[in-house]
């Protein structure tokens, strides 16, 4: 086997290219794929005495140590949300009497306000599904279903786990 078709041999078990991109990110990725590569080469006749390791776990390693040394994290913006995320932040949902309220439109606009029903979204016991809602609790100011998510909220310590 010819070192051209070998090349090609490995470059196609670990390949980067897609169908879907363009020419040009193509033979981009292929250069990339070939770069790669010959660094194994090298890499494999200076370290000939010591273990051998495969192209693909000198690919990753080679990913990871780029990575390791370009990388920053992002910090984590909290954007502060009008819903409770937990009962126990909300105290006052157990006690007194709440009423459902439709959500206020906005000046201009004919169309109803909808959001995400919150108790229907964030159950921990069935699945959890995105249920649109009209309604809120106006002292919690949560959205919630009528029925039965409203009253689920407003009498049980744990209604996740209902």
């Amino acid at each position: 086997m010819g070192a051209i078709d070998r090349t090609d041999m490995m470059i196609s078990f670990n390949d980067s290219t897609r169908k879907t991109t363009k020419w040009y990110r193509k033979l981009a990725f292929h250069l990339l794929d070939i770069t790669v590569l010959n660094a194994f080469f090298m890499f494999i006749l200076v370290n000939a005495s010591t273990k051998k390791i495969s192209f693909l776990e000198f690919r990753m390693n080679l990913i990871r140590q780029i990575f390791e040394s370009h990388h920053t994290p992002k910090e984590k913006r909290t954007v502060p949300r009008a819903i409770a995320l937990s009962g126990d932040k909300h105290p006052l949902r157990l006690t007194g009497r709440h009423f459902p309220r439709p959500m206020p439109t906005r000046e201009g606009q004919t169309r109803k306000i909808q959001k995400r029903c919150y108790v229907c979204s964030n159950t921990k016991t069935q699945d959890k599904k995105r249920k649109d809602t009209q309604y809120e609790c106006p002292d919690c100011n949560v959205a919630l279903c009528v029925y039965p998510c409203f009253a689920l909220f407003h009498t049980k310590k744990n209604f996740l786990k209902c």
